[in-house]
């Protein structure tokens, strides 16, 4: 008995790593062996690692295996026969099981396919680098975190050095962790990476000198809020926060690039000083870093980055003149405008491992998350918990402006490889463009008309300097409703760092899951204000319904269900601008009709179940996440590898995702929660 036991705790162990295919054809093998055996005693010649009268498959032995399933119940499995236990009377030798096992399992390398595609995400908490094969699978990653300054008054920036070294050190490890995989030794970055994409934190603004490259001031971070005061000053030089929204698609809010320039311009005498003379040029966090990976040689940004300044103009995808002259913006300062997927007009590494790697794909890490979604269908909706929680619901060809607190955005632009080669319909009836069933694909021409300034006419050294890349194919372009709440994972990172309610953020399933409910207890994360659909920057986080029977558990519980209402809030205020934008017609059954089908979600915090099936109960729909998480980074290298025609485009036939779906709770189950 003692021999099973050894024999079958080392198939465990190899079991615990043992791929799937290789379950399947040991499977094959153990009950092959089984049927062909008359005798419960083994032959001793037979090879074979288990010939038990009446054994499980491996693989479903295997499967069993989880931390809820000791080792010792999978034994009783494999010997498991009708109902009894029954143990052979002449066990194998240990020499033969072991040797036979082992050889079944032995797991090989992957193999992966070249070319390579290298994808940067360079976020608020870390930067992180994956390179890619040709069937997008992951083959080498690394991450490095970076630090914020939160110098107090709503003052939070980043060293832009620190970003740039960053990625340059992600981009070298990621690189060596691959050339040390078995296969790969061979990788040359040069000939093997045929071109880099990148995802990056919006609205965070750079300024630097042209010249040198040297930064002016720290990078100020999209969550600061120093600008409050000059935002209400020009809501009531102009009556509304939404002067702009016709044409940008976003209110007045210290969020958006714009205001933190005109913060700088007013408040930094080295950067007045410096535009000046006409040194200073700007940017996002992408148009930084392509400048630096570069050498200086780009100063570019793409249309779903230029979308989040309050400066582009969504109809022509270039800069709005007169919305820049109002905020005495100088066009000088800001980066020319690109497609978020291109062949050739974002720039060419020139230093570090990628030297000589063009730059393919440039896009905001939310849109890109949409794009490593899949969601390339009017209405398909993601949501990526990270640092706070963004909600993108494509749209379609036509942006639909937003009456109930939504930015209305650029979902992705792409100039794609040997012509236009969409062949979707019209866009849909109103009501049909929302409706899971009669959703197509979702793309819009940009005329080369329009690739211009709205009104060029008179400056066309300016228009010039800042029109779209020429081409002669027209690219497939995409709007989205967006709505942003600003605490989602960072809210974790307050229970577990000043608040000492959790060891680690990865304890909060756990600690959450181990309450039904809060007992009444809510807590609004407004901790630097609330965004999306309030747009309340003087809100302050707020805990109501505490007693004395309130625990660690129910505090926790009440964060993850603040988020998951928030979001809930966001996704109302989408259906009800799609709701209006359908009711053209008239037809209210018609506006009925439009509904939420799924919530796909990504992010770091997409990981708690907990949150994920109180997010599903509030939405009353389901909610997937894809057995991929990494859902940027595919963006990133989506939109880097179609523009050089290495994966198929947004037009093509998407193969279905494999996902964990949550759904709402019962009305028996949900009694019990309450």
């Amino acid at each position: 008995m003692f021999a099973y036991v050894l024999a079958s705790r080392r198939i465990y162990v190899a079991c615990r790593r043992v791929p799937s295919p290789l379950l399947s054809a040991a499977s094959s093998t153990v009950s092959a062996a089984t049927a062909s055996s008359s005798s419960s005693t083994p032959s001793s010649s037979s090879g074979h690692a288990a010939t038990f009268t009446g054994a499980l498959p491996l693989t479903s032995a295997c499967s069993e295996v989880s931390p809820s399933n000791s080792w010792f119940s999978v034994i009783f499995r494999l010997f498991h026969t009708s109902g009894t236990s029954s143990v052979p009377a002449s066990p194998p030798s240990l020499t033969d099981t072991v040797s036979s096992i082992s050889a079944m399992v032995k797991e090989p390398h992957q193999e992966f396919t070249r070319p390579f595609v290298a994808a940067i995400d360079q976020g608020t908490q870390s930067t992180r680098c994956f390179l890619l094969d040709s069937e997008r699978r992951i083959v080498s990653s690394h991450q490095v975190p970076v630090q914020l300054f939160h110098k107090g008054s709503g003052k939070i920036e980043q060293d832009p050095q620190a970003l740039v070294s960053s990625v340059m050190e992600c981009v070298q490890e990621a690189v060596q962790k691959a050339q040390s995989l078995p296969g790969l030794q061979d990788l040359d970055p040069a000939l093997d990476i045929k071109c880099l994409g990148l995802a990056n934190q919006r609205e965070t603004l750079v300024v630097w000198n042209r010249h040198t490259g040297e930064p002016l001031y720290n990078a100020i971070v999209w969550m600061d809020s120093r600008n409050d005061e000059l935002c209400d000053e020009l809501v009531e030089k102009y009556g509304s926060r939404d002067v702009f929204r016709d044409k940008v698609g976003l209110p007045i809010h210290p969020y958006f690039t714009a205001t933190k320039l005109m913060w700088l311009m007013r408040n930094s005498t080295t950067i007045a000083n410096a535009i000046d003379a006409g040194d200073a040029i700007c940017g996002t966090v992408d148009s930084w870093i392509i400048w630096n990976l570069t050498k200086g040689s780009s100063h570019v940004t793409d249309v779903t980055n230029a979308s989040r300044t309050l400066l582009l103009n969504l109809h022509t995808l270039q800069w709005d003149e007169e919305v820049c002259r109002e905020l005495g913006v100088p066009l000088s300062l800001l980066p020319r405008v690109c497609s978020s997927s291109t062949p050739k007009d974002l720039g060419v590494v020139r230093q570090g491992p990628l030297h000589g790697v063009p730059i393919t794909g440039c896009v905001g890490d939310q849109q890109a998350a949409l794009i490593g979604q899949r969601c390339f269908r009017r209405a398909e909706t993601k949501s990526t918990y990270g640092t706070g929680c963004f909600m993108l619901m494509n749209t379609g060809a036509v942006p639909v402006p937003s009456t109930h607190g939504l930015l209305t955005t650029v979902g992705y632009r792409f100039d794609l490889p040997g012509g236009r080669t969409d062949t979707s319909p019209p866009a849909l009836p109103a009501a049909e463009a929302f409706s899971s069933s009669a959703a197509s694909t979702s793309s819009a021409s940009v005329s080369a008309s329009s690739s211009s300034s709205s009104s060029s006419s008179s400056s066309s050294s300016s228009s010039s300097a800042h029109s779209a890349s020429s081409s002669s194919t027209e690219p497939l372009v995409a709007y989205a409703l967006e709505g942003a709440v600003n605490v989602a994972g960072v809210g974790l990172s307050w229970l577990t760092d000043q608040m000492g309610m959790l060891d680690s953020v990865l304890d909060i399933d756990e600690v959450a899951g181990s309450v039904p409910h809060t007992r009444g207890m809510y807590l609004v994360p407004a901790f630097e204000g609330l965004y999306a659909p309030r747009w309340r920057p003087d809100a302050r986080g707020t805990a109501v319904g505490m007693t004395l029977r309130t625990t660690k558990a129910h505090f926790c519980r009440a964060l993850l269900d603040g988020i998951a209402l928030q979001c809930k809030e966001v996704v109302d205020a989408m259906l009800e601008d799609v709701r209006q934008a359908s009711a053209g017609d008239g037809d209210d059954q018609e506006e009925k009709k439009i509904t939420l089908p799924q919530l796909l979600v990504d992010g770091g915090l997409s990981k708690s179940n907990v949150l994920l099936q109180i997010q599903a109960h509030a939405l009353n729909t389901r909610v997937a996440r894809p057995e991929n998480t990494e859902s940027t980074v595919m963006g990133a290298a989506y939109a880097a590898g179609v523009a050089i025609g290495m994966y198929d485009p947004p037009t093509a036939p998407q193969v279905a995702q494999t996902t964990t779906d949550f759904h709402p709770l019962g009305e028996d189950q949900d009694e019990k929660r309450r």
